[in-house]
């Protein structure tokens, strides 16, 4: 039996109007051997019929049916049914630009983090971000991965080509899966950790994907805000549990991505109505103290520290420090 090159993993839950065009875009890719795993999360409208109509079509196409669980347990049931040398994560509201040939796929072969580009759109796809990609290359500089990831940082798992055997067996200890329950901030908890375990991680100069901007998406929520402050401190805290459990040093790239994970938890309670000071100054607290244990020096630089003695005063300043720089507060 032929290797499969990739795992297309789609969670989908009421995506009606846009899915035939996410599923259309993966039938598209020719180049490389693929299967697409999609999860109906308990789908109220057609999406679940449209899912089984698809792998009618085309078996490549796997559907399971579920009652809604959420995405995170959408993702990891597509993971253990995944049997691809890498996992990609599509959104079923997005599209992919298939078309793509990686003229030194060598370098792939050798390495287990793969970073692409995208573009964004609303509406219908315009024919220049639509356009097809012939030939692209991956970059094998010379960057180390401490170097690598802190050059490159990315916030959007869509991006991401993961090394499928770096995920491990649900039946081993050390298996890496994303966390229920956690709405927002899941898909980087996801990340980080997986870039614990990566030693290689490459850039592919091509763009690969079309992120879609719609209303009514999670980050368009009107709640989005209060359930950064609701789940990001559980992220962290999970992180740094990993970190525990594997022996993980704070080595400058984690250290960076563990205080924007503090500054976006921050800079969300601030835009919060009616938030309770007391409890959000409590956590800050606990949660610095636990980093700066284990041996992170980021809790020491003056922001943090600020934010420890007093998150009411690191509102009032970082929203004058943004305003002086010309960044809208919201």
């Amino acid at each position: 039996m032929k290797n499969i090159f990739i795992s297309i993993i789609v969670p989908v839950y009421n995506v009606e109007r846009y899915l035939r065009e996410c599923l259309d875009s993966i039938v598209r890719l020719e180049e490389f051997s693929w299967e697409a795993i999609l999860i109906d999360d308990g789908s109220t409208d057609s999406s679940g019929a449209i899912c089984d109509e698809y792998a009618e079509k085309n078996h490549k196409f796997k559907v399971v049916h579920q009652s809604n669980r959420g995405v995170s347990v959408a993702r990891n049931i597509g993971i253990e049914l995944a049997q691809g040398d890498w996992v990609w994560f599509v959104d079923s509201d997005d599209i992919i630009i298939p078309n793509f040939i990686i003229d030194n796929i060598e370098v792939m072969n050798s390495s287990d983090y793969i970073l692409f580009d995208f573009c964004t759109f609303r509406g219908n796809i315009t024919s220049e971000s639509a356009r097809l990609l012939k030939h692209c290359s991956l970059s094998a500089d010379s960057l180390n991965k401490n170097d690598f990831l802190l050059r490159y940082r990315c916030n959007h798992h869509q991006r991401i080509f993961y090394r499928r055997s770096l995920l491990g067996n649900k039946n081993i200890d050390g298996v890496l899966r994303f966390s229920p329950k956690i709405r927002v901030g899941e898909d980087l908890e996801f990340q980080y950790k997986y870039l614990t375990r990566c030693k290689r991680p490459v850039r592919l100069n091509a763009e690969l994907y079309n992120y879609r901007l719609r209303d009514g998406s999670a980050t368009q929520d009107g709640s989005y805000r209060q359930k950064n402050v609701d789940d990001l401190p559980q992220v962290l805290l999970n992180i740094l549990q990993w970190c525990k459990m594997e022996y993980v040093q704070p080595v400058a790239w984690l250290e960076v991505r563990m205080q924007q994970m503090f500054q976006n938890l921050l800079y969300s309670a601030s835009l919060v109505k009616d938030i309770d000071l007391k409890i959000f100054q409590s956590t800050i607290r606990i949660l610095l103290t636990d980093f700066k244990n284990y041996g992170f020096t980021f809790p020491n630089n003056s922001k943090m520290r600020l934010a420890y003695w007093s998150v009411k005063t690191y509102f009032v300043i970082n929203k004058a420090f943004l305003k002086a720089k010309g960044i809208k507060y919201n």
